[in-house]
């Protein structure tokens, strides 16, 4: 929550770099595998290409976890019919912020990219693999979410284009970064309270 976004300069550097216009208008696809994601596929896919055809954003899918997440993303890409981005998360914690900064929606199974879309209040849906993704965003007040298992292309659209149509959350962005640097402090008490 706390980790400030990459100069402009150098997101765009690094966006240009993947062949990704700094300029253009993108939905992040953020996929993960997990037991039953084969069969959502075509769903997520199918979701893209809506959100393209409709509102002309061009999926970009991100291997937030390169080593575990790369093969989900592609698998997913490999089913759209529209044109489409393939990224891996750099090593710069502060450039994946950057990056995620310049979505117009993000769509995400992984906590900590919704964690960095709230951040910097970029809307978000999300797909629920584990109690800990609907519980953070649950605890933002924040509905657009659905279970795995839940998942079809017209629900999944649904949840974004809710997001695009609300835009960031009520639960404001100065709030999350507040409450995350009272976390901040406070592990640091008890870290200097135990040596």
């Amino acid at each position: 929550m706390l980790l400030d976004p990459a100069a402009p300069s150098q997101v765009d550097s690094f966006l240009h770099a993947q062949g990704v216009d700094p300029a253009g208008q993108y939905a992040l696809f953020v996929l993960r595998p997990w037991k039953g994601f084969g069969e959502k596929l075509p769903a997520m896919a199918e979701t893209a290409d809506r959100l393209y055809r409709d509102h002309g954003l061009t999926p970009v899918f991100f291997a937030l976890e390169p080593g575990r997440d790369q093969a989900a993303c592609q698998q997913a890409a490999e089913l759209v019919h529209c044109p489409y981005h393939m990224l891996s998360a750099p090593a710069d914690g502060h450039l994946i912020v950057g990056m995620m900064g310049r979505m117009q929606v993000v769509v995400s199974m992984r906590l900590h990219a919704l964690i960095f879309a709230t951040g910097l209040g970029v809307p978000l849906a999300g797909i629920v693999y584990d109690p800990k993704v609907s519980g953070f965003l649950d605890y933002l007040g924040q509905r657009r979410y659905a279970d795995l298992s839940q998942v079809t292309a017209d629900r999944l659209t649904e949840l974004a284009e809710d997001a695009l149509q609300e835009g960031t959350s009520a639960y404001s962005v100065q709030q999350l970064r507040a409450l995350a640097e009272e976390n901040e402090a406070a592990a640091r008490r008890l870290l200097e309270e135990a040596t």
